[in-house]
C-alpha cells in the first residue's frame, strides 16, 4: 500500500462524522435489523420459544406451540403455594410437519427435525 492511499484512508477513520452521516448510519442499520428480522421470520428461523421456554403470550412461542400457565406448587413453610409460570407447550404434545423444533424428540412419530430451519420435516 502506497503512502497516499495509507494516508486517505487513516484521515478518513480518523475524521469526525457529521451529524447527517451519524443519522443516515443509524437509520440504516436499524432498517437492516428490521430487514434482517422479517426475512428471518419468512424463512421461517426466527428464534422464538421452544417447547418448555418460558413465555408471555402465544406469539413468543414457535410455530405449533402456545403459551401454557403452568401451576407449581412449592412448600413455604406450613403452607404450600402455587409458583404460576408461563411456557410454550406442544398443543398435541409433539410437533406436527412444519411446526417447530429443536430436536427430534419434539416432532411426532414419523418426522425428525430440521436443526437448519428449526421445523419438524418427513424423514
Amino acid at each position: 500500500m502506497d503512502d497516499q492511499r495509507f494516508d486517505a484512508i487513516t484521515e478518513a477513520i480518523g475524521a469526525a462524522p457529521s451529524r447527517r452521516a451519524m443519522f443516515r448510519a443509524l437509520a440504516g442499520g436499524a432498517l437492516a435489523m428490521v430487514g434482517a428480522d422479517a426475512l428471518a421470520e419468512e424463512l421461517g428461523i426466527e428464534k422464538k420459544g421452544g417447547d418448555g421456554d418460558k413465555c408471555k403470550k402465544d406469539n413468543d412461542c414457535g410455530k405449533g406451540l402456545y403459551c401454557k400457565k403452568i401451576k407449581k406448587k412449592r412448600k413455604h413453610g406450613k403452607h404450600k403455594k402455587k409458583k404460576i409460570r408461563y411456557e410454550c407447550r406442544y398443543r398435541n404434545g409433539c410437533g406436527k410437519k412444519k411446526d417447530y423444533c429443536d430436536s427430534n424428540d419434539d416432532c411426532c412419530s414419523g418426522l425428525r427435525c430440521n436443526k437448519n430451519k428449526s421445523k419438524c420435516v418427513n424423514k
